[in-house]
């Protein structure tokens, strides 16, 4: 969820270049099934680039790399990198060799982003493995940290009254909704103040609150 608000605000401030439409940061969805070509496919769907579906994996990864290079991208983020697991042994080597190729050649930053699998797939390789450095996000539990992190969310909303986020109920609330990752749990509150606000209601979380 976060990579994919992130895709929708990297579209929303998309520029142009002397080539074209700049995309300095591309963001994809890992295909279901790994493959080189599979990954070709999503990046140049992502750009709007014409291609034919019937191409080879070479030749897709040749107008990748026209593409991205014609793009100016210095970022390509691999979301739901769990997928790229789910594969024979051979599609899975070659998926995760052409992306390290990317990075490589075309001197660009390639973020992976998704579940536990993701982090096991990109280790299968030690090539692949030492380009990557696992970083972890520690998800909220109901605790005196999330208490402090929310009493300062709710200091920052424009709101006419408190919006009691520390009470129990909605603090159950944020945590089921959220997962307990902090950016989920920002967007959701951000989300319930413009709502109040466009609502008319002096606080956020009265459908929790009463």
């Amino acid at each position: 969820m976060i990579i994919g608000r992130l895709k929708t605000r990297l579209k929303a401030n998309a520029t142009r270049n002397a080539d074209g439409v700049s995309v300095p940061i591309l963001a994809i969805v890992a295909p279901e099934t790994p493959s080189a070509g599979g990954v070709y496919t999503k990046i140049l769907e992502e750009l709007g680039a014409p291609f034919s579906a019937g191409a080879s994996a070479y030749a897709k990864g040749a107008m990748v790399r026209a593409q991205l290079r014609k793009a100016g991208t210095r970022i390509l983020l691999i979301d739901e990198a769990e997928h790229l697991s789910e594969g024979d042994s051979r599609n899975v080597s070659r998926c995760l060799h052409a992306i390290k190729d990317l990075s490589t050649e075309l001197g660009i930053s390639v973020v992976v982003a998704g579940g536990p699998e993701a982090v096991k797939v990109m280790t299968r390789i030690a090539a692949v493995e030492n380009r990557f450095i696992p970083v972890i996000l520690d998800r909220w539990d109901d605790g005196k940290d999330l208490h402090s992190f929310l009493h300062a969310l709710s200091l920052a909303l424009p709101l006419k009254n408190p919006s009691f986020l520390l009470k129990p109920a909605v603090i159950a609330e944020i945590l089921k909704r959220s997962n307990g990752i902090a950016g989920e749990i920002s967007a959701m509150v951000r989300e319930a103040a413009v709502q109040a606000i466009l609502n008319g209601v002096p606080r956020c979380f009265r459908w929790v609150t009463g």
